[in-house]
């Protein structure tokens, strides 16, 4: 049996990892743990609001994330992915640009909103409600002459080609 968070999400939406699977890492969410708590308050306050207003599915790329599963992806390890604050997602048919203008217009209570590489989009809540930074940004890859590729985050919205065009 499906847990749902909210009208259009479930937990097992948040759960499944490619990498955990690949590496035998159960992840587990267990009911009105506050990791728990905090998934359904990412879906009641900013992604149901957002898929109603769009009228569209949202698909779920990324969840929660146990440390060992954040590491074994290459994730920050302050991620608030850790902590069940964070998901990222696409809107089939939908620009990411457009996404997170509509998080914006829509006002939703988050901490922040990322526009990561023009793929997907990574939204997160505080950790206590009324704490949020509001702050967005742009992820894209910064090519060094020398070395391998970065990431990098720039304040605001922007195409992320762009930004890694003239970077």
């Amino acid at each position: 049996m499906r847990i749902q968070l909210s009208n259009n999400f479930y937990l097992d939406e948040f759960t499944y990892s490619q990498t955990a699977v690949r590496h035998g890492i159960k992840i587990e969410v267990p009911e009105n743990s506050i990791q728990f708590l905090r998934l359904k308050a990412l879906c009641t306050t900013v992604l149901q609001p957002l898929r109603d207003h769009l009228g569209r599915p949202i698909t779920i790329t990324s969840g929660y994330r146990p440390e060992e599963v954040n590491r074994l992806i290459g994730g920050s390890s302050n991620s608030q992915h850790i902590q069940c604050l964070a998901g990222d997602y696409v809107v089939p048919g939908m620009d990411t640009i457009d996404v997170c203008r509509a998080v914006i217009a829509l006002k939703l209570p988050f901490d922040q909103l990322i526009n990561e590489f023009g793929r997907w989009v990574h939204v997160s809540i505080a950790a206590n409600p009324g704490q949020e930074r509001g702050e967005v940004l742009t992820a894209y890859k910064f090519r060094p002459v020398v070395g391998s590729p970065r990431t990098r985050y720039e304040p605001g919205l922007h195409l992320a080609d762009q930004l890694e065009a003239s970077a």
